[in-house]
């Protein structure tokens, strides 16, 4: 079942889209962490939205966040009691959430983030924040970020859309492959040095 916007909505909606979309830029955020961020388990995801909801209130805090373009994990642990771990973990996932419940700038996408979903099935429905070749990507009612295949029409940035959930496997980051290859190298090296030292 399709959101009925009026024209006048539509319009609204992707211009806090595009704003939205710009001001992630500006935090080095993209939508591709945002879908790699997003907790699976309902209590931590509960929970994160609790930490973005209540931040938004914290004075001191949004002042740190808009200047620095992160989060102060510090404060934010100390002051939701939470492990800086945890913080840290859900970072990106928190930052975003904060992002849209600032304010007013994105009422729309506020609104839309606390809606419950009536979509069920293999099916995923969302507002489209990420158009690429293959796939759309949305902000879904319970806040998640996802990549959905196309359907029977293309996506329009900032539209209501339904798809398909695509589960994108994160491709491992090239430093971490040269770092781990050069960990083994130094063990192979070291392992050698003692069995010609003790021969």
């Amino acid at each position: 079942m399709e959101r009925n916007f009026s024209l006048k909505d539509n319009i609204t909606l992707k211009k806090e889209v595009l704003n939205y979309l710009e001001e992630l830029d500006q935090f080095n955020i993209s939508f591709e962490s945002l879908c790699n961020s997003v907790p699976r388990i309902k209590h931590i995801k509960d929970e994160l939205f609790n930490i973005a909801q209540n931040s938004v209130n914290d004075k001191e805090l949004m002042k740190i966040i808009m200047v620095k373009k992160s989060i102060p994990l510090k404060y934010l642990s100390h002051k939701k009691k939470h492990r800086k771990r945890f913080i840290k973990q859900w970072r990106i996932y928190i930052l975003a959430l904060i992002l849209i419940f600032r304010g007013s700038e994105y009422s729309f996408l506020k609104s839309y983030v606390s809606m419950p979903s009536n979509c069920e099935g293999l099916n995923s429905e969302g507002i489209v924040l990420d158009i690429k070749k293959d796939k759309a990507g949305l902000i879904t009612p319970q806040g998640s970020f996802i990549y959905v295949s196309p359907s029977f029409h293309s996506p329009v940035l900032g539209s209501y859309y339904i798809g398909k959930e695509l589960h994108i496997k994160v491709p491992l980051n090239s430093f971490r492959i040269f770092f781990t290859a050069v960990k083994l190298l130094f063990l192979i090296f070291i392992f050698l040095y003692i069995v010609k030292f003790n021969n």
